[in-house]
C-alpha cells in the first residue's frame, strides 16, 4: 500500500541524491537495502497477507468460537438458518423469501391471484 510505496520512493530518492552528489559507491550500496525491502515485502505478501485474504468462513467461525465471540451450539453448526456467516440467499425464513411490495401485481393485492 501507501507505506511501502513511500518507503520505495524514499530509498530511490536517497540513491538518486547520492548519485547527484557523485558518490558512486554509496549510491551503489543503496541498492542493497532497496532489494532487501522488496524481498521482505514480497515474502510478507506471500506468507502472511495472501493466506489471510483467503481465510474460509468456516475457519473464521471456528476462530470466533475459540475466542468466545460466537456461541458454540453443535445443533445449529450445520444449519444454514443459524449460521452467522451464511449467505442470506440460502436462508429460508419467511421474511426473507416473501414477495416485496413493489413486485406484487394488482391481482395479488386484491386477493384474485392464481
Amino acid at each position: 500500500g501507501f507505506l511501502m510505496s513511500a518507503l520505495y520512493i524514499g530509498e530511490v530518492v536517497f540513491i538518486v541524491f547520492l548519485g547527484i552528489k557523485e558518490a558512486a559507491v554509496p549510491a551503489g550500496l543503496g541498492f542493497i537495502p532497496l532489494i532487501v525491502t522488496i524481498l521482505v515485502h514480497v515474502a510478507i505478501n506471500r506468507n502472511i497477507r495472501g493466506p489471510l485474504q483467503n481465510l474460509s468462513l468456516e475457519v473464521a467461525a471456528d476462530m470466533d468460537i475459540a475466542d468466545g465471540e460466537l456461541a458454540q451450539d453443535p445443533s445449529s453448526r450445520f444449519s444454514v438458518e443459524e449460521q452467522l456467516y451464511a449467505q442470506p440467499v440460502l436462508k429460508t425464513r419467511e421474511e426473507e423469501r416473501g414477495p416485496l411490495p413493489y413486485r406484487r401485481t394488482g391481482d395479488e393485492e386484491a386477493g384474485l391471484g392464481s
